[in-house]
């Protein structure tokens, strides 16, 4: 869904400033406004009486995802892989200087990755449950490096339109599995402190990685810094696959789960 809404809302919004102009801004605070105001049609949640909070609270989550091999791993993959494989920030200049096309054609590459997510995103939610998740976590990841630096490469648009299409759907297979492995890795008590470990080190991976692909573009020149960035990405797969091992070896998501009494 929400690649779907970065792929529509872009795609949505030009055909509507080119048929209304300004008057845009009508129509979206009105939408903005009409969102808001859906929320009171919501049920109430019931009220959780809060714990009491600790500094062994505030850093139960880290030391979590420290002493969790598969946790750890699947977190660290992913602030690497996203660092070092932004491109999409690098896009206009790919655009204006090297397969030398127009806006109209910058907003197609621009939707690439989304148009592959949601189409595996389809794909994965119709199929039962993933078996060999571990290594096809690491193959998704090898994928995504090398579509990088086809694309990296490419100065054909078809060849870039699909190198990024392939990019998308191999991230979203990666984070489908990493995105599991983390929810159901992590104890009950300490699932919203881990997954919020997850999404600074998420939010800040993506802030990086456009620095990255920009100053590298800056010193180096925007073709040298995206393939230096996928093959250092392939690298990232291929040694995270020998490092941790435990990730890598296992079948099914639900056997990252934690061990309980009950079990």
């Amino acid at each position: 869904m929400n690649n779907i809404a970065q792929t529509g809302g872009p795609l949505i919004a030009g055909l509507l400033i080119a048929a209304i102009n300004f008057h845009i801004y009508v129509v979206m605070t009105f939408l903005m406004v009409m969102s808001a105001l859906s929320y009171q049609l919501l049920p109430n949640l019931p009220r959780i009486k809060p714990t009491p909070r600790s500094w062994e609270h505030i850093v139960g989550g880290l030391k979590f995802v420290r002493s969790n091999s598969i946790v750890f791993g699947a977190i660290a993959l992913d602030l690497f892989i996203v660092l070092l494989g932004s491109v999409v920030t690098l896009l206009p200049i790919y655009a204006a200087d090297i397969l030398m096309i127009g806006p109209e054609q910058l907003g197609l590459l621009r939707g690439m990755p989304a148009f592959g997510a949601v189409f595996v995103g389809v794909l994965l939610a119709s199929l039962p449950e993933m078996r060999g998740c571990g290594w096809k976590l690491f193959f998704a990841l090898f994928v995504f490096g090398v579509s990088i630096v086809i694309f990296g490469l490419s100065t054909n648009f078809w060849i870039s339109m699909a190198a990024l299409f392939i990019y998308g759907a191999a991230d979203m297979v990666s984070v489908n599995i990493r995105l599991s492995l983390i929810q159901i890795a992590t104890p009950d008590h300490l699932r919203g402190r881990v997954s919020a470990v997850n999404g600074i080190f998420i939010s800040s991976s993506n802030e990086m990685g456009d620095v990255r692909a920009g100053s590298a573009a800056a010193l180096f020149g925007p073709v040298t810094a995206v393939v230096i960035g996928g093959v250092m990405a392939i690298g990232i797969a291929l040694g995270g696959a020998l490092v941790f091992s435990k990730l890598r070896g296992l079948n099914k998501v639900n056997d990252a789960a934690p061990i309980t009494p009950d079990h």
